[in-house]
């Protein structure tokens, strides 16, 4: 069941970070010069997304952690820019990337996941 957990995580992971990519491609293409620099945040959270995603793949005890480490990192990123895009005021943006990065962080805790990663 864990095995099936992870696994349907970093598909999901991965999933949302290419949709992601080319959403950030078409969106700073498709601007002037003086705009293109506003999408870098969103590629740099997509940049992180797949890098977590495949540290879900790799299985290893630093793959675990690593996880952990960029997805708190993609929460505070999110909060300080990626929500500004998205229309929410600060303290929603930080809310809800509280709530997704806590959630994330609980399943992975729980023993079996470490387990599953060799802790």
């Amino acid at each position: 069941m864990v095995r099936a957990f992870v696994l349907i995580l970093a598909v999901l992971e991965v999933a949302l970070g290419a949709f992601a990519l080319v959403a950030t491609v078409l969106f700073a293409s498709s601007h002037p010069a003086g705009l293109s620099v506003l999408p870098l945040p969103v590629m740099a959270m997509t940049v992180l997304l797949l890098a977590a995603s495949a540290a879900l793949f790799v299985r290893r005890p630093w793959s675990y952690y690593a996880h952990i480490v960029i997805i708190v990192l993609l929460g505070v990123l999110f909060a300080f820019s990626g929500g500004s895009l998205l229309g929410l005021d600060a303290g929603q943006a930080a809310l809800l990337a509280g709530v997704i990065v806590i959630a994330l962080t609980a399943a992975f805790l729980a023993r079996p996941v470490r387990r599953h990663f060799g802790l």
